[in-house]
């Protein structure tokens, strides 16, 4: 709890997931004041950037049942902690993944399922991309 002009509010509620992310910027995800039924993904240290090197934010539209990020909170921390790839020309290569995974997980697209299922996904086959069996899905 903090105090404002004598009255008590509520610290932002925040949390490290997964160690920041394995990108340059450890991402955070917090609440912001003002931006209900949001969560917001963003770099731990906002010291580097400024108007001259400005670095995008996620801001993730809760939804459903139960109003949360967490189904897709590791997928969305590590997206902040790469700084995402928003300025690039159609949102670069992390919107394309990104893209697909909503797809999927939100709309069940065996299309887009395909970039992250199988022995032959299609991230397996796209440069910078490493794959790591988690043992969920056999």
């Amino acid at each position: 709890m903090m105090v404002v002009c004598g009255q008590m509010q509520a610290q932002p509620k925040s949390r490290v997931i997964e160690d920041g992310g394995s990108g340059p910027y450890k991402a955070i995800m917090t609440e912001v004041e003002g931006l209900a039924e949001h969560t917001v993904f963003m770099p731990q240290d906002l010291s580097q950037f400024d108007a001259n090197h400005p670095l995008p934010i996620l801001v993730w539209g809760n939804g459903a049942c139960a109003n949360s990020p967490f189904e897709h909170a590791n997928f969305l921390n590590e997206i902040a902690s790469y700084g995402g790839t928003y300025r690039q020309p159609h949102g670069g290569e992390f919107s394309i993944i990104a893209r697909n995974w909503l797809d999927w997980q939100l709309k069940g697209c065996g299309e887009a399922a395909q970039m992250f299922l199988g022995k032959n996904c299609g991230l397996s086959k796209r440069d910078g991309w490493t794959i790591e069996k988690n043992n969920l899905v056999k």
